[in-house]
């Protein structure tokens, strides 16, 4: 699809998703004020029919008309939508892009976190996922001097504290790893094909984790209660912002509320504890509880607060 195509078929979803509904009348003024109209061309009725048409074709969402309303057009199993997390993250992308250029006065008042960069690996990556191609990686881990080449299968790529990760089958070793994209130098993809496992379900793979270390074989399946003080309404930013999809409100009162993780604990997990401070203390498992101890120990040690072990 050429860009200007898709502007046009995200924009319409955009605009359909933020109203609820619109008229054709209404939608094709509102096009002709947009800066994704960069042409500045009319929409007209036909146009907008063969954009419907693809928007399902491509995006498998069907715009419907709800002529007891006005004959307005809306998005039809809009609850779909909401819940597809890829398909809402290119619509808000979108919608933030497309504000900006309508209002160039404020691009200097929107700030925006960066990206590490390797995000440019991202489309031959998922390419060769598209078309189950394995692809040879040159990769350079923060724990060795020199980079090395490995060959893998992509199974599935994911978003984690401003980093994109592929998932993938190192071929030599036959073992599931997971590779940091700003950590790839290269990629290449190659002729040979490869077949996803029919159980392979990426959601379930991380479902029992914290961002994207994975390793069985560390750890069971735990239920953490964790103890937050409601201090600088600590407790109202993890009621709003979950530390996990598994988050359980167990008790609440004035001074605190304990919450429940069931995961597998990590060391991804135990950082984001600690980045709350203070106001965060582990009730149990015992030995998460003690983990969580030995982090403070050291870093105790760093500050100088109890002398080191000699």
């Amino acid at each position: 699809m050429k860009n200007d195509l898709v502007r046009k078929y995200l924009w319409i979803l955009d605009t359909l998703y933020r109203t609820g509904g619109i008229t054709f009348a209404e939608l094709s003024r509102r096009w002709e004020r947009s800066a994704a109209n960069e042409s500045k061309g009319p929409l007209t009725r036909r146009t907008f029919i063969n954009c419907k048409e693809a928007i399902q074709f491509n995006f498998q969402i069907d715009i419907a008309c709800d002529s007891s309303d006005g004959y307005k057009y809306y998005i039809k199993d809009i609850a779909d939508l909401r819940d597809d997390t890829i398909r809402q993250w290119v619509l808000n992308g979108f919608a933030i892009t497309n504000m900006i250029q309508e209002n160039r006065q404020l691009r200097d008042r929107i700030l925006m976190e960066e990206v590490p960069s390797g995000t440019h690996f991202l489309v031959p990556i998922i390419q060769a996922m598209q078309n189950d191609l394995r692809v040879t990686l040159t990769y350079q881990t923060f724990y060795q001097d020199e980079p090395f080449e490995v060959t893998v299968e992509p199974y599935c790529v994911k978003a984690f504290r401003q980093r994109w990760y592929v998932l993938a089958r190192d071929v030599s070793h036959d073992k599931l790893k997971v590779y940091a994209l700003d950590r790839i130098r290269k990629v290449e993809t190659t002729t040979e094909t490869f077949s996803l496992p029919a159980t392979f379900d990426a959601r379930s793979y991380f479902e029992d984790y914290f961002g994207v270390i994975v390793q069985p074989e560390e750890s069971d399946l735990e239920t953490v209660r964790v103890k937050v003080w409601s201090e600088r309404n600590e407790v109202k930013y993890i009621r709003t912002l979950p530390l996990h999809h598994s988050q359980q409100e167990e008790e609440h009162t004035e001074e605190y509320s304990i919450f429940s993780y069931r995961l597998h604990p990590s060391v991804d997990f135990y950082q984001e504890l600690l980045k709350h401070g203070d106001l965060v203390e582990v009730l149990s498992p015992q030995w998460v509880r003690e983990e969580m101890i030995a982090y403070i120990v050291e870093m105790g040690k760093r500050y100088g607060l109890q002398k080191e072990d000699k």
